[in-house]
């Protein structure tokens, strides 16, 4: 109800025009009474025109009365400016609150209204900028956010940057470190191999002038111990070029059909250790040569075959290849090895080829190894071009498939792709297919010669026991060389005299050998001379400086310990590419310029071995290894002869008794102790067949699988029981060649 004591000023007919409008308006007299308050009003408040009309506002919104806003609104009653209260800083002078309850948010203005009598009323007006002021705050906390995320984000940049400086420093120093890691295996491999050269040189001398036949199974197995060392040594080189990505391929044109023989021959006995059954599967239409690196082939096949082997305790083991056509590879050969054996589950499919890995833990406990073979085997297939894959079902076998394409070169100038069908032009059907081999030729058959004269030959060597050994390996064969001790002599030697060949170490004192040989070339330039051959002789085997020695003017490589057959095989490939050959019986001229004869370390005729005298035994494979012979015995019959027929003497019944001892003891190191002696043994004899059994029989024990070493035991003996057998059936043959000899 309006207050009667209050009065109603003649100018509120004029506000009749506010009473709608959306916006709160009240008018206020000097004494704070209310002289107009509109609906909007009502709605926010709820408080209604006629019970708030005369009132003191100060009464009903105590916050008007606050100094902060009184003084502010008494100027505008005295005719001041108007006043503008913001909602960011003044909040709810007259609270508004809806009917659901919440509140509103105002932006306040009061203004003074001049009177007919000249004083002033204060009016003021309510904005609701609620949703405003929503948007605003939402607005900034918007940018905060954003100003937040993009701090955020230059730190996160920062730690980017200094995170790409740190991965650069990092990649910086992998870098030196691979390469001070090549840098070590270099040296290392030249350090140690020198010494190796040395020692194996030394053996092989000793060997040639020893007859006692007791010292000369001493220094074999010595020689096959360090043969053992060096292959450790060239193990570990091979292990850093598959790590860093350096292994490379050497293909040859080989025969299919023997690769997969010699895989079944070597993992027959093993099979029948166990009682499996070992096939051999040829498909059709496949090719009779090929191309491709053989050992790399031979050493997959033979890691998927041992694992099949290993890994199946009863039942069937078969391999083989077929032609096929692969979509991604297109002509290409598919080799496959499936076995009866414990599967693979599911699960440990996805590492089986991750290095150092297996499929069970368990495994290794009870099957040994490193977990290495199938992960090098991938690597070495897609290395070839292929691929390498597995299917198992666990308590079924597996199947792993090797894939290796086969396509023709490009052009004959361009390198061969990993494998290739080679296409012989009209072969004699009639006729089995050779074996063709990077061996170098048997002493007994002679090089070609295309005119008999004298080579001389320039050696630069400076290691004392190197020099002994090369002017032994010399001698043998018939050149005729002088000795120097630097590249610098070597430089010399060549500027006063003429050679047909060099023999060049790398690491020497005063000039190494790159340095002389670039001084060699530049002198036949100079003089225009013809190129001389040079072979680089050095422990440094890292394929990288293979292929510097050649860029810098060398012609060939032998990496040390040299062996007197490779030596000699290099020799005369650049000799005969030159249009150079060896005499049959040169003169020998040493560093000191004395004479020789040339016969007394070439063996007389009655001691030279031939295939043609050394019949094999009828049986599955043969007992001993007639390349082997020939190799490691250099011709020397008489020798290996001597050195069988005391050990089928001897040690073989020896050996015979303790195995048969053994099988009822059931004593697993002793086992493996007696395996490795016999082992060594039949290695310096070169009998193949026992020796691989004696291996095999050696690491089963070692493994303690007490079945497989007893049935290694016998077939161990079965092994040495053919060895009297074969050799009598070789010496009869011998005996009957030479009495056909003699007679004729």
């Amino acid at each position: 109800m309006m207050s009667s004591s209050v009065a109603i000023p003649p100018e509120i007919g004029q506000f009749r025009i506010l009473e709608h409008i959306p916006l709160g308006v009240v008018v206020l007299d000097a004494g704070y009474h209310v002289v107009f308050w509109n609906k909007c009003l009502e709605y926010w408040t709820g408080q209604d025109a006629a019970g708030i009309t005369g009132q003191d506002i100060r009464k009903h919104f105590p916050l008007v009365a606050e100094k902060r806003f009184a003084a502010r609104i008494a100027s505008v009653f005295c005719g001041g400016p108007p006043i503008i209260f913001s909602s960011h800083i003044h909040k709810y002078l007259i609270p508004a609150t809806l009917p659901n309850g919440s509140y509103r948010l105002q932006h306040v203005t009061v203004s003074p209204m001049r009177r007919l009598d000249g004083s002033f009323l204060a009016m003021i007006m309510l904005q609701d900028v609620t949703e405003v002021n929503t948007r605003l705050t939402q607005r900034k906390q918007a940018e905060d956010k954003l100003r937040t995320v993009l701090s955020q984000l230059e730190a996160t940049n920062a730690q980017l940057e200094q995170s790409n400086a740190r991965a650069m420093r990092m990649a910086r120093k992998a870098q030196e470190a691979n390469a001070a890691k090549s840098i070590f295996l270099a040296n290392m491999s030249h350090e140690i191999r020198t010494p190796m050269g040395g020692i194996l040189g030394a053996l092989d001398m000793l060997a040639s002038k020893e007859q006692d036949a007791d010292k000369l199974t001493l220094l074999r197995m010595t020689t096959d111990s360090a043969k053992s060392l060096l292959q450790i040594i060239n193990d570990i080189l091979d292990l850093s070029k598959v790590e860093a990505g350096k292994m490379a391929l050497h293909p040859e044109d080989i025969s299919l059909e023997t690769i997969m023989r010699r895989c079944q021959d070597l993992y027959s006995i093993p099979a029948r250790n166990k009682n499996l059954d070992l096939r051999l599967e040829m498909g059709p239409d496949l090719p009779r040569t090929l191309h491709i690196d053989p050992t790399r082939l031979e050493q997959i096949l033979r890691n998927l075959l041992d694992n099949a082997i290993k890994f199946t305790h009863q039942g069937w083991v078969r391999f083989g290849v077929q032609y096929a056509r692969d979509a991604n590879l297109g002509q290409a050969l598919h080799f496959a090895v499936q076995d009866s054996g414990i599967g693979i589950t599911a699960s440990s499919l996805d590492q089986l080829f991750r290095p150092f890995s297996q499929a069970d833990s368990s495994y290794a406990k009870q099957y040994g190894g490193t977990g290495l073979g199938l992960a090098l085997s991938r690597r070495l297939a897609e290395l070839m071009g292929g691929t390498l894959a597995v299917e198992s079902t666990s308590g079924l076998g597996s199947t792993f498939s090797l894939v290796l394409p086969l396509s023709p070169p490009v052009s004959a100038d361009s390198d061969r792709s990993p494998g290739h069908l080679v296409q012989p032009s009209e072969p004699d059907q009639s006729q089995p297919e050779p074996i063709k081999t990077a061996l170098p030729l048997p002493s007994h058959q002679p090089p070609p010669i295309l005119k008999q004269r004298t080579i001389r030959v320039l050696v630069a060597e400076d290691v004392e026991l190197n020099q002994q050994y090369l002017t032994f390996l010399l001698e043998r064969q018939g050149y005729h060389f002088d000795l120097v001790s630097n590249g610098l002599a070597a430089v010399q030697a060549f500027a006063s005299s003429t050679y047909d060949i060099i023999l060049m170490d790398i690491q020497m004192p005063d000039m190494d050998g790159l340095e002389a040989t670039e001084r060699i070339r530049a002198l036949e330039r100079e003089r225009n001379l013809p190129r001389t051959p040079i072979i680089a002789l050095t422990a440094y085997a890292m394929p990288e400086e293979q292929a510097n020695f050649l860029a810098r003017g060398m012609d060939g490589f032998l990496p040390k310990p040299i062996q007197g057959d490779n030596l000699h095989a290099e020799m005369q490939r650049l000799l005969t590419t030159s249009h150079q050959t060896v005499s049959s019986a040169p003169e020998i001229t040493l560093g000191n310029g004395s004479k020789s004869a040339s016969g007394t370390a070439t063996g007389t005729a009655s001691e030279s071995t031939s295939e043609s005298n050394m019949k094999t035994d009828p049986g599955p494979s043969p007992v001993f290894n007639l390349r082997d012979i020939q190799s490691r015995f250099m011709g020397n019959d008489t020798l290996w002869r001597r050195m069988v027929a005391r050990f089928l003497q001897q040690e073989l019944p020896e050996y015979r008794e303790r195995l048969n001892q053994l099988i009822h003891e059931a004593d697993l190191q002793e086992t493996a102790r007696l395996a490795h002696k016999i082992k060594g043994a039949l290695g310096t004899l070169c009998a193949e067949p026992s020796h691989e059994t004696a291996a095999a029989l050696e690491i089963t024990a070692k493994n303690a699988d007490i079945s497989a070493t007893t049935n290694g035991m016998y077939t161990l003996l079965a092994e040495l029981d053919r060895m009297p057998s074969a050799f009598a059936a070789n010496q009869a043959d011998r005996d009957e060649d030479h009495e056909r000899a003699t007679s004729e």
